[in-house]
């Protein structure tokens, strides 16, 4: 297996040592620390880390377009994407109030940008072709990850435990990379992808609901909803963590 995974782009091995660390750093915060303290734990030195494990994958040529038959290879929009939301982990992490609020529309105009030059019509990174016909496993997968991703954006707009919520963003990208990097070399299968990345999603979800009081959760989901309808994102969810800040005073 190691030796499938060498490549002469990484000569000094640093990806696979940040890769290596990442997976023990997710073990120890999910495994050890929220089940003992009920929270993650996280500091700066494990935020960086995770971020240098997303810009480390530059180094690495892959393909400048999505291959149909090989979905879940990597390619340079879906890199990218995971430097840009790997990004907002530090805005989330260091800013708070407005200032937080701005900066995650910074990295959403930066992932929209990447998308437009990268990217192909009526797709998404994680959910594939929106118009393609699929089997009613796959939309309820599609339609999971679609949520995580509402939650999780949720949770950064106005969650409190700023540090470990910036933290437990990291595990669904991170480790999708890396089932992914698995699956091209042969040693898993794309099922097993799938199921990984849906137990990771599963794991940070929860830790969402845990950090966000019931009615923030809910109204996220809501608002997720309405996202799915093609509102416009920017205006839906600076409305979100409106009504959270206004509603947070009375509903103490």
């Amino acid at each position: 297996m190691l030796y499938k995974l060498a490549t002469k782009s990484d000569p000094y091995h640093l990806h696979k040592t940040l890769g290596l660390s990442c997976l023990l750093s997710f073990c120890l915060h999910y495994g050890v620390y929220w089940p003992l303290y009920g929270s993650l734990r996280a500091a700066w030195p494990v935020i960086i880390m995770h971020f240098a494990l997303s810009v480390t994958a530059l180094q690495f040529e892959v393909p400048a377009n999505r291959i149909t038959k090989w979905p879940t290879m990597i390619w340079e929009e879906y890199r990218l994407h995971a430097v840009v939301f790997s990004s907002r982990a530090l805005v989330v992490a260091l800013l708070d109030g407005p200032a937080r609020i701005v900066g995650i529309s910074c990295v959403h105009i930066a992932a929209d940008e990447v998308t437009r030059k990268w990217g192909k019509p009526g797709n998404t990174t994680v959910r594939g072709d929106h118009d393609r016909p699929k089997s009613r496993r796959v939309r309820l997968m599609t339609l999971a990850y679609a949520f995580y991703q509402y939650l999780a954006l949720a949770s950064h707009l106005v969650g409190t435990n700023s540090m470990d919520l910036a933290y437990n963003a990291f595990i669904a990208v991170q480790v999708s990379a890396f089932c992914m990097t698995l699956h091209r070399k042969g040693l898993i299968t794309h099922y097993t992808h799938a199921s990984v990345y849906l137990v990771c999603i599963g794991i940070s979800a929860a830790f969402i609901v845990q950090s966000l009081p019931y009615w923030q959760t809910c109204l996220a989901l809501l608002f997720g909803y309405l996202r799915m309808q093609k509102v416009d994102k920017y205006p839906l969810w600076l409305l979100y963590w409106a009504l959270c800040t206004i509603l947070s005073g009375y509903l103490r």
